[in-house]
């Protein structure tokens, strides 16, 4: 069988070779025959592939999702969590303009966006923590109260309140070619701790705990943290969908 394995990667090195005139591209096939495909894109995105080659890519590989995200966190989560069905997953930091709205309209926006650009399937995943105390707040507008008040700022403005019920949010954005965006939720509950707790994940993790845990996020591997987060559960829903399309 690892024979076999081995006689793929080098035919799939020799028609990536041909197919994009490059010579060297061998040297960068064959850490694992699940991943290959991840790593290849990896490296290859600090060369700036073109959108043409990455239509080139989706062209070989059927049944690959292409991540719209410069987060390397979430990329993380996400491919622990995609490794587990037959879906090649691949990420590329695009950018796009975020409008003001739900979840799910910046959602739809970014995968309407990214499929435009480069010609195949994508997901976009935009999340947010909702603390009820706050009315919703932070919500949509997270991504930029994590960089301007950061986890300090939360727990100053809920410094004399008794109820610290929050919920992380999460919305993936599904966009193919020729088809209507698809939005899927996933939500987990919790409360805002009394102060930050562990040094794992990321933006607001240390501060939200999570009472069946007894720990915060931050405090949390991604395996662990993987096992009913959020991502998790927006990215399952996808996953079923996508597969019982198939």
């Amino acid at each position: 069988m690892k024979i076999l394995g081995y006689f793929k990667l080098i035919l799939l090195s020799i028609i990536l070779m041909l197919w994009f005139n490059k010579y060297n591209l061998i040297v960068l096939i064959g850490y694992k025959s699940r991943y290959v495909f991840v790593h290849f894109f990896d490296i290859f995105s600090c060369l700036k592939i073109s959108p043409t080659h990455i239509k080139k890519i989706n062209f070989i590989f059927k049944n690959m999702i292409t991540f719209i995200t410069g987060n390397e966190h979430k990329v993380k989560e996400a491919e622990n969590i995609f490794k587990d069905y037959d879906i090649n997953l691949k990420h590329i930091d695009l950018g796009y303009t975020e409008p003001q709205g739900t979840l799910e309209e910046v959602a739809i926006s970014g995968a309407k966006y990214a499929c435009h650009e480069l010609d195949c399937p994508v997901i976009v995943e935009d999340a947010g923590l909702f603390i009820k105390a706050l009315n919703g707040f932070p919500g949509v507008y997270s991504h930029y109260v994590q960089d301007t008040i950061g986890n300090q700022g939360i727990l100053k403005l809920l410094a004399d309140s008794t109820d610290r019920y929050a919920e992380f949010r999460s919305v993936i954005g599904y966009c193919a070619p020729n088809s209507e965006p698809k939005t899927f939720l996933g939500k987990v509950s919790g409360e805002i701790a009394v102060e930050e707790r562990g040094d794992l994940g990321f933006a607001f993790d240390p501060i939200f705990y999570v009472p069946g845990e007894g720990k915060t996020f931050g405090e949390l591997t991604t395996d662990e943290k993987n096992q009913f987060s959020h991502r998790k559960n927006s990215l399952e829903k996808f996953i079923k969908w996508y597969s019982s399309k198939e």
